[in-house]
This record gives structure tokens, C-alpha cells and sequence, in this order.
């Protein structure tokens, strides 16, 4: 029995030598202890907006946008990968864009975002501070005291801006915000650490954190407080002598908001004699000189009306923070123009004299409209005040009570587009002003490929608007899809799937890879009922004619065939000549013959698979184990 034992145990200690590791279950993971996005490529560095009310222009466009897109970019197309932490304009999205158009509201910021997109911040800013005390749109000249400076407060939508910014624009945003009825605790005070809503919040806080997005947070910044010196530094803190804020107290004033972009769990401060324990890293936007470089310790506790310390509930107490807002940068971006939008080109003395309305019109004479977020938001536009002077008007270039000046518009006929009737709706446009002598100069419709499709006619001069002018396009518009060709097929094509004006023709573009001939290229288009084959002009195009929505089919592009050489005759040989192989034959190859190191195609190379390796490591520790076992033995003999 104890042979029989030690034999046992000498194969189990031998099996051990041949333990794989598991694979992970599919549990969830646990997040890290402490993340932070600071000193990511994507993100960039501390901004600072003076003056100017653009907190939430800084905290969702320039910080939460930027670092979305950047990691969109970089994800799905490495071509166009920008470095906003190198601080360079051109890699960083414009708050004064947001600002101008959305104001200082958050869900304006977002609207903005998704119906106009954005420009990049050497495309339109704010000017550059030159004194301490000066406002960033003022102008440096004690001779002019009451001066803006133009290019700070100007509209950058004269010279096609606007169809610049629709190029990337945010699909979606989630805005939550901290209300009494659905986080407070059973004392009725929002408690965000203690209740299950509020940990399953700050939960998914940190989880958008740890996926590589900032979070923008907000709140009421007269009530916060703050201590200068934390106990433990965790994992990302630099020093002790950093600030957290603590708590809330006081006045609930002085709308103000923040990116979370780091959370450490470790981080311990200590206040009125309590420690606090985790809490989030916050971006705000009034420079590096202010809390850590820039940055401030969001206590966990400190989002409590009522905190976990009975100590720390004082009377005045109060929550500090009212929402949190989150973009996801895997889903939440739109690269490209929309797939239809009209272009405006128009001249007025007061940029908020001139709004304009989107509208369709059906074959039935239902008329649907929608107005653009720009002029619905019209009344809380960013305002650039100057001392000792009521509010004047602007020029779309930033001048004051000045002469009349251009802007293109350019806007998104968005959920007015009905993929059933988009080939029977009339589109159109409702031109409102408040001021005489506003000039129409160009009314076009583009598709997403930024092409002109249909035109309004005008005169040299422009038509003068009225108080509300509502013009049509007489254009009919047909979908028009050509599939992408890789080059696989001998073919590179772009994908297209577009809007046209019907009865106009559209060229087929492509370009032919080397090796391969076009010379008995099929191009048949389909309008879902039958297909029709389309002729190579006299010129060698493919020109399509676009009567109703349809899609292009290219088919019998093939390899080049490449002509044998000629054998040079000998005298006592009669010269023949080999036949030319035809695209489809493949020359015999002695070496393909060889099937030894020849692969199936759709065949994978497994390897051996690991279930050997523990058979033969079986059966290597049972030969050993047998080997010790008969030494034994013949020892004891």
C-alpha cells in the first residue's frame, strides 16, 4: 500500500511540472485602483479661459471632444491621427467655436457640436492675452479703450468654415444629472458613495475613465471648499501639498464646469478631523497656476449633501456638483460630411438679424421643417461686453456698428431626411431677417461628397431678402450607391453612397491597378427593378445617368496578359512560336509540384495541439515514477 502510495505521489509531483495557465473567465474585470488620462497623446494640456464664460466650451469641446476625436482618429483612420498634447492649435478643437454659437449652457455645447461640428483652435480663438487684467477679446491700445479685438470676437464662417466643421461632429452625449428623487438616501440628501445608484455611478465614472474618456463634470464652484494638503498621495499624486475639495457649503451659485480625466481610489486627505479616502482628478480651465498644475482632488465624499462623517454634516452643507456628462470616443464621433446640407451665402449688418429654417415639402404638400441649432440658440449666443457700453451689435468679422459683411452657412437638413421619400420631398429653405438691405448671394444643395447638386438662381447683384423669404430648390433627388473596390479585383474605387439631382450624370472614378486591364469592363446600374448596361463614352468614361436611386455594379476587369518572347531560331531549326497564355492559364511550376511545404488556402497551420504535450507528459511521469519503483525494489533485494 505505500508503494502503491509514493508511486502516486511521485506521478502527481512530476504532473505538476506541466500545469498550464487558465484562461480568464468572462467576468467582468475589476477596474484599477487609480487611471488617469494626463500625459495621453489625446489629451491636451491645461487651458485657461480668462475672462470669457466658456467654461463648458472648455471642459466638453476642447478637452472631452479633442480627446474623443483624437482616439477615433487614431483608431480608424491612422492617416488623419492628431497630437493634441503637443499644444499645437492646429490638434486641438476650438471652445470660441462652441461659445459662439452654443453660449456658456452644456447641453447647448453639445447641440453645437452635433449639428455644426467644430473647427480646430487655429482655425477660430479667442485673441492672446498681453496683460494681466486685460479681457482675451480686448484690444492692447489705451487709445482705444472700448475696442474689441476683430479677430477675436468674429464669426469664422465667412471662406466655407462651416463645411469645414461638419466634417467631425458628436453623434450622441449622456447628460445625468444629480437630482434629490433619484440619489438621495433614506435621510432624502443625495448621498453618491452610500446608495446603490450612487456607487453604480461613480462606478461607471470610472469605468469611461478607464476606457480613455473624460467625463465633464460641473456644479455650483462658490460652494466648494478646499484643504491645500493631503495625508496619502495613492498612486498619482505628485506631493502632499496638493488641494482636494472636500465638500460643499454655502451658496449653491456660480454655475462653473470641470473634465474628469483620473481617479485614484488611494488618495486620503483629512478634514475637520475625518479622512477622506478617493477621489477624482478634475481639469479645469484657469490655467496651470491654480490647484495642481491645473488640476483639483474631487474628494468622493465631497459629492455627498450628506457625507459618511456625522462630523462633517454641518448646516450649510450642500452638494457640489449637479451632473455628469459622458462621450464615448468608440461610438460617439461622425467623421464626414452629412448627406445633405444647404450652403448659404448672405451679407448683413448684425449677424443676429439673419436666421434661416430648413424645410421639405412632400408630393402631398406636407411641409416639415426644422431649425438649425445655430438660430434656435440664437438668444444665448456668446457675449463679449466692453466696459461702460451696452450691448452693440456685430458683424459676422467682428466689427461694431460697421458696414455689412459675408458669412456661409452651411447646415444639416438632418432628421428632415426620409429615405422612402427622399426622391419625391422639394427641399428648401425660410430666410428670416430683422434689418433692410440683407443680400442673398448664393443658395446651393450639397451631398456628402461636398458637391453642388442643385443651385437656386440668382442675379450678379444677389436678391435683397425680406423680412422672411422662403425659396425652393426644383431639383428631385435620387440616392446613388457605387460599392468600394480595395484593388483586390484589379480595381480602387471609393465607396459612394450619395445624393443626386435627378435627370443629371455622374463619372465613374476609378483607377486601375497594375497588371490588370479594363478593356472588357461591365458597368450595369440597377434601379431595383432591372439592370442596365452603361456604354464607355467616346472619351473611355463610364458616365452614369441618374433617372431614379440606383446602384452601380463593376464587374470583368482582368490580369494584363503579358506576351511570350519569341525563341531565337538556330540554323538547323525551324523558329516557332509558343501561343500568348491567355488571362485564365497559370503556367505549370516544377517547384509547385512539391506539395510538402504547400499550404491549403483557408487552411490554418494548428501546430501541435497542448493535449499532446500532457499525454507525453503523462506518460513521461508515469515511466519515471515506475523507473524509482523497480529501483527501489531491486535495492531492497
Amino acid at each position: 500500500m505505500k508503494k502503491v502510495f509514493a508511486l502516486t505521489l511521485t506521478i502527481l509531483l512530476l504532473l505538476s511540472a506541466f500545469t498550464f495557465v487558465p484562461f480568464a473567465d468572462d467576468d467582468e474585470t475589476e477596474l484599477p485602483k487609480a487611471v488617469t488620462l494626463m500625459g495621453t497623446e489625446d489629451l491636451p494640456p491645461i487651458s485657461n479661459q480668462g475672462s470669457v464664460g466658456c467654461c463648458a466650451s472648455s471642459s466638453i469641446t476642447y478637452m472631452q471632444f479633442t480627446n474623443a476625436v483624437s482616439r477615433y482618429l487614431r483608431t480608424n483612420y491612422p492617416e488623419m491621427a492628431i497630437n493634441p498634447s503637443s499644444g499645437e492649435f492646429s490638434e486641438i478643437f476650438s471652445p470660441k467655436w462652441t461659445y459662439d454659437f452654443g453660449g456658456s449652457g452644456t447641453a447647448w455645447v453639445y447641440n453645437v457640436l452635433m449639428e455644426h461640428g467644430a473647427l480646430t483652435m487655429d482655425k477660430t480663438m479667442f485673441g492672446v492675452k498681453k496683460l494681466p487684467n486685460e479681457k482675451p477679446y480686448r484690444v492692447d491700445d489705451p487709445k482705444k479703450p472700448n475696442a474689441f479685438l476683430e479677430s477675436a470676437v468674429r464669426w469664422d464662417i465667412s471662406e466655407g468654415q462651416m463645411e469645414e466643421a461638419l466634417n467631425i461632429r458628436l453623434k450622441n452625449f449622456e447628460q445625468i444629472w444629480i437630482r434629490k428623487n433619484t440619489f438621495s438616501n433614506e435621510n432624502g440628501k443625495i448621498n453618491l458613495t452610500q446608495t446603490e445608484v450612487g456607487k453604480n455611478l461613480l462606478e461607471k465614472i470610472k469605468a469611461a475613465v478607464n476606457e480613455g474618456n473624460v467625463v465633464v463634470t460641473g456644479g455650483f464652484s462658490s460652494s466648494w471648499t478646499y484643504v491645500d494638503q493631503i495625508t496619502g498621495k495613492g498612486t498619482l499624486a505628485q506631493s502632499f501639498a496638493e488641494t482636494a475639495l472636500v465638500c460643499g457649503r454655502g451658496s449653491m451659485s456660480g454655475g462653473h464646469q470641470l473634465a474628469i480625466v483620473g481617479y485614484d481610489d488611494e488618495i486620503t486627505c483629512r478634514y475637520q478631523g475625518q479622512t477622506l479616502k478617493g477621489a477624482f482628478q478634475v481639469a479645469n480651465s484657469w490655467g496651470t497656476g491654480w490647484g495642481n498644475d491645473g488640476c483639483v482632488w474631487l474628494m468622493y465624499d465631497a459629492l455627498n449633501e450628506e457625507s459618511e462623517f456625522a462630523e462633517l454634516n454641518f448646516s450649510d452643507r450642500v452638494y457640489p456638483i449637479d451632473q455628469f456628462c459622458f462621450v464615448d470616443w468608440k461610438t460617439d464621433i461622425e467623421v464626414g460630411l452629412p448627406s445633405l446640407y444647404v450652403e448659404i451665402e448672405v451679407s448683413a449688418k448684425d449677424r443676429e438679424a439673419v436666421s434661416a429654417m430648413l424645410t421639405t415639402k412632400s408630393a402631398d404638400n406636407k411641409v416639415k421643417s426644422y431649425i438649425p441649432y445655430l438660430f434656435k440658440n440664437s438668444k444665448y449666443h456668446g457675449k463679449y461686453q466692453l466696459d461702460g457700453l451696452n450691448y452693440i451689435y456685430m458683424t459676422f468679422d467682428g466689427t461694431t456698428d460697421g458696414d455689412a459683411s459675408k458669412a456661409i452657412f452651411s447646415l444639416d437638413y438632418r432628421d428632415l431626411l426620409d429615405a422612402e421619400t427622399v426622391a419625391t420631398d422639394q427641399f428648401g429653405v425660410t430666410i428670416t431677417t430683422k434689418e433692410e438691405g440683407v443680400i442673398l448671394h448664393s443658395l446651393k444643395l450639397k451631398n456628402n461628397k461636398g458637391e453642388v447638386i442643385a443651385e437656386v438662381a440668382l442675379s450678379e447683384e444677389g436678391q435683397t431678402l425680406q423680412s422672411s423669404t422662403s425659396l425652393w430648390f426644383d431639383k428631385s433627388l435620387c440616392n446613388v450607391t457605387i460599392p468600394a473596390s480595395d484593388g483586390s479585383t484589379g480595381l480602387q474605387m471609393e465607396e459612394v453612397n450619395a445624393l443626386y439631382a435627378k435627370d443629371s450624370e455622374i463619372t465613374l472614378d476609378y483607377t486601375l491597378i497594375e497588371g490588370y486591364t479594363d478593356e472588357n469592363m461591365k458597368v450595369t446600374i440597377s434601379d431595383g427593378t432591372k439592370e442596365t448596361e452603361i456604354q464607355r463614352s467616346a472619351d473611355g468614361v463610364f458616365r452614369i445617368p441618374v433617372k431614379s436611386s440606383l446602384t452601380v455594379k463593376v464587374e470583368g476587369v482582368e490580369q494584363a496578359a503579358e506576351p511570350t518572347p519569341t525563341p531565337t531560331p538556330t540554323p538547323t531549326q525551324t523558329p516557332t512560336i509558343s501561343p500568348t497564355p491567355t488571362p485564365d492559364s497559370t503556367p505549370a511550376s516544377t517547384e509547385a509540384s512539391s506539395s510538402s511545404s504547400v499550404q491549403t488556402p483557408g487552411e490554418e497551420d494548428k501546430g501541435v495541439s497542448p493535449v499532446i504535450f500532457i499525454v507525453l507528459g503523462a506518460a513521461v511521469a508515469i515511466g519515471v515514477a515506475v523507473a524509482v519503483v523497480l529501483a527501489v525494489k531491486k535495492k531492497k533485494k
